[in-house]
Order: C-alpha cells, then sequence, then structure tokens
C-alpha cells in the first residue's frame, strides 16, 4: 500500500482503533481468552447451522427459481407469483 494511502486509512480508522485498544484493555489475558473462545465457537456454531439450512430443500409448495443478489428467490407452484425474495413478503 502506499504512504498516502496508509495515511488515510490511518486517519479514517485511528480514533476506531485507539477506542478499540482502550477497550481491550480493560480486560485480563484470561478474560479476554473467553471472549475470543466465545466468539470462534459461536461463529461455528452459525457456520454449521448455516451450511445446514441452506442444505434443505425448499419449503413445501415452492420451487427455486432464480437467485437475487445471492439470495434464494422461491415462486408458489399454484400461480407461480413470487412467494418472498430473501426472508422479506413481496406484493
Amino acid at each position: 500500500m502506499a504512504p498516502e494511502t496508509l495515511r488515510e486509512v490511518d486517519a479514517a480508522y485511528g480514533g476506531m482503533t485507539a477506542k478499540m485498544t482502550e477497550l481491550l484493555s480493560t480486560y485480563t489475558a484470561a478474560e479476554f481468552a473467553a471472549v475470543v473462545d466465545f466468539i470462534e465457537r459461536t461463529t461455528q456454531a452459525l457456520t454449521a447451522e448455516t451450511a445446514r439450512l441452506t442444505a434443505k430443500a425448499p419449503l413445501p409448495g415452492a420451487v427455486v427459481s432464480a437467485r437475487d443478489s445471492g439470495r434464494v428467490v422461491r415462486r408458489t407452484q399454484r400461480d407461480g407469483s413470487i412467494a418472498h425474495r430473501g426472508g422479506r413478503a413481496l406484493p
């Protein structure tokens, strides 16, 4: 990265870095290890559940018809209208 770019990044994120350093300094090594463990295990659990849920067949009465920005768009088999897109009901 060019030095000027590094200066811009530091200017943009320097305040956040200082606040996070201040916050993290309030934890003991053991407390911080517990926080890290929790985040790692939570990430693993959520990743596994996301994989399990996305591997399941579509909901009964729906067929996968397209993808919209990575979210599945489902259409009902009865009338062909869009039932939902990424969890949002559509008109």
